[in-house]
């Protein structure tokens, strides 16, 4: 039976490793008792900080959409503007169509993920809700609502036909009915176009209006 202070020093070493914590002359993980050295070693690790995690591949996503908050159309109901025109470009959307062929919402999110290296799979329309909402299906990455979390694509249902309108980013768990999102081509409230809004805005909407829930994987 391993003597506990050897259990105890091997998982000092472990830790030692994980925070880069240097060892002191003399420590010696399967040796009975403390001594001098792992109490120093002790005493640096109590000292120490814990590594922060790098941030998951969905904070990253929502913490780079959250940037676009704000940015909106010029002229307002033209469906263009700087950033809103590197997106279509980015999606294959010709920027001489005409403003009712360019909606943005899903070139939008297809451009939040090329710019933090998301790269496979791509649906086969960067632009459309429902090139999203197939290749998705298509690769089994729908989750029940109720799971969503940061980070996870979400398309919405605001009208009586089968496919989603409208799609943006998950920002966190759904709680009382309601799930936090980010979104491009939206209003900034209710009062406005829920999906042909002219603006990035991060946004509550009521789980009764989601179509499905996408996690990237």
């Amino acid at each position: 039976m391993t003597d506990a202070t050897v259990t105890f020093k091997r998982a000092m070493r472990t830790f030692g490793k994980a925070w880069k914590v240097k060892e002191p002359p003399g420590f010696d993980p399967n040796s009975a008792g403390l001594g001098d050295s792992a109490r120093v070693f002790l005493r640096r690790l109590s000292e120490a900080k814990a590594p922060v995690p790098p941030p998951t591949f969905g904070e990253r996503l929502v913490a780079h959409a959250l940037k676009d908050v704000g940015v909106v159309e010029h002229p307002a109901g033209s469906n263009s503007g700087p950033r809103i025109d590197a997106a279509l470009r980015f999606a294959g959307i010709p920027l001489s169509w005409p403003a009712d062929r360019r909606s943005w919402c899903a070139a939008m999110v297809s451009l939040w993920l090329h710019e933090i290296g998301y790269d496979y799979p791509w649906p086969s329309g960067k632009a459309s809700v429902a090139s999203w909402e197939a290749m998705a299906a298509g690769h089994g990455f729908y989750v029940p609502s109720s799971q969503a979390k940061a980070g996870d694509l979400v398309t919405f249902q605001f009208d009586s036909d089968p496919e989603g309108d409208h799609i943006g980013v998950v920002r966190g768990r759904p709680s009382g009915g309601m799930l936090p999102t980010v979104e491009g081509n939206t209003s900034r409230d209710d009062r406005g176009s829920q999906s042909n809004g002219g603006g990035v805005f991060a946004r509550l909407r009521p789980l009764a209006v989601v179509h499905h829930v996408i996690r990237l994987r």
